[in-house]
């Protein structure tokens, strides 16, 4: 009641980067006081949605963009495109809004083709490089998670996906693309 009565949202959790310590961020007015207590980031400013001065919570176009000005790049471009795989946002939604600095250039880059931010990470390092990715690409009835050029095709799974079922199906998959002349 004390974040409504005088204009808070909370917005979105965040690690430190000095001590890896989980903080709150929370939306604060343009007018608010700069205090800044421990464990807590204000993030001050007009979000690019109108809120209503008691609600509790931060509409997901809103933590986007607080994101976007406090995450390091290839972090805030995971979460836009965890909000997009998820369905929180549409991506109609995000090219429709009048974004300001960072979220730009986020709202132009961000796709639901990286299933994870494992992917999402390499398709950043690969741009950085000047390497062309295709995310899931289909070859022969299957989707790859990146094809470079023609022929090196990219599966990015966690440790979760090397087990069971999973691993299984991903060593068929490796044998299928094999069969048909892809490089092991």
């Amino acid at each position: 009641m004390t974040l409504a009565r005088h204009g808070r949202r909370t917005n979105h959790r965040g690690r430190t980067e000095s001590t890896g310590s989980v903080e709150l961020h929370l939306s604060v007015p343009p007018t608010a006081a700069r205090r800044d207590p421990t464990g807590v980031r204000p993030h001050w400013g007009v979000a690019p949605m109108p809120v209503a001065r008691t609600t509790l919570i931060e509409p997901v176009i809103n933590v986007l963009a607080h994101v976007a000005g406090c995450a390091a790049p290839a972090d805030a471009l995971c979460v836009w495109e965890s909000a997009l795989r998820k369905g929180a946002v549409q991506p109609g939604v995000l090219t429709g809004v009048r974004w300001r600095g960072s979220a730009q250039q986020l709202a132009a880059l961000a796709s639901v083709l990286s299933d994870s931010g494992l992917e999402t990470r390499f398709v950043v390092l690969m741009r950085g490089l000047g390497v062309e990715v295709r995310q899931q690409v289909w070859i022969d009835g299957h989707p790859v998670d990146g094809l470079i050029g023609e022929r090196l095709v990219v599966q990015l799974d966690g440790f979760a996906h090397h087990q069971g079922a999973d691993r299984r199906r991903d060593l068929r998959a490796d044998a299928r693309l094999v069969l048909l002349g892809y490089p092991r």
